[in-house]
């Protein structure tokens, strides 16, 4: 199988932050501004904040137009959206605009998903969690036929729509169940404290996981006898 490296089928460019102390930057902007808590599903239709004109041209921000790949490189690392709107970012984001043909737009997004937790492994050892442009345009993508590509999508397009809907199934099962368990003790509206039939709350402590001494025992941290 082919690969080839993104950075041959990407224009890879990150974002950046206008001033807060300048308001004319901030104040009554219509440009969306994308930071990672706004990656949340699979299309950005809508973002917490918004920049100005002035805002852009004066910083390192950029904007991206509609259809680019957005790709976490700090903090959070790994994350990816698809821009549904044009939009600017913060500098922990980098904005993959596709120039090839032989990748999919769909394609990419769900590859860059399928390989987080390494790029995140990668990403360790570091003051703080992150990785560069040039590691990003160094990840190899492999390559196969549009249809081919096409068919992986749909397939996990569909995996996706389950796993969805199982979610909000699961929501709904522990709704129910916590408001039968409310029913259940309707009749039985007095209280009371739950010392008046424990006896006596002891927390563990911590251990030197270290120390070397033949009669140790299996522990469990954070438990309540």
């Amino acid at each position: 199988m082919k690969k080839v490296k993104l950075g041959e089928i990407c224009e890879i460019q990150a974002g950046g932050t206008p001033s807060r102390n300048k308001q004319e930057f901030w104040v009554q902007g219509n440009i969306p501004w994308v930071k990672i808590k706004d990656i949340n599903s699979k299309y950005i239709s809508k973002v917490e904040e918004h920049i100005t004109d002035l805002g852009l041209r004066f910083s390192s921000a950029k904007l991206f137009s509609r259809g680019t790949i957005l790709y976490t490189i700090f903090a959070t690392i790994g994350e990816v959206a698809i821009l549904d709107i044009d939009a600017a970012t913060n500098q922990a984001i980098a904005g993959l605009h596709l120039k090839s043909e032989k990748v999919l737009k769909e394609y990419l997004y769900f590859f860059l998903l399928s390989i987080k937790n390494r790029v995140r492994n990668d990403s360790r050892g570091v003051a703080q969690n992150n990785i560069n442009l040039t590691y990003l345009k160094n990840i190899e993508v492999p390559i196969v036929e549009n249809s081919i590509q096409q068919e992986i999508c749909n397939n996990l397009t569909k995996i996706n729509q389950i796993i969805t809907l199982r979610n909000q199934q699961l929501i709904e099962l522990s709704n129910l169940v916590k408001s039968r368990f409310n029913e259940m003790f309707e009749d039985y509206p007095d209280s009371v404290f739950l010392d008046t039939y424990i006896k006596e709350l002891r927390a563990g402590k911590s251990l030197a996981g270290e120390e070397n001494n033949k009669n140790r025992l299996p522990a469990k941290q954070n438990m309540i006898q």
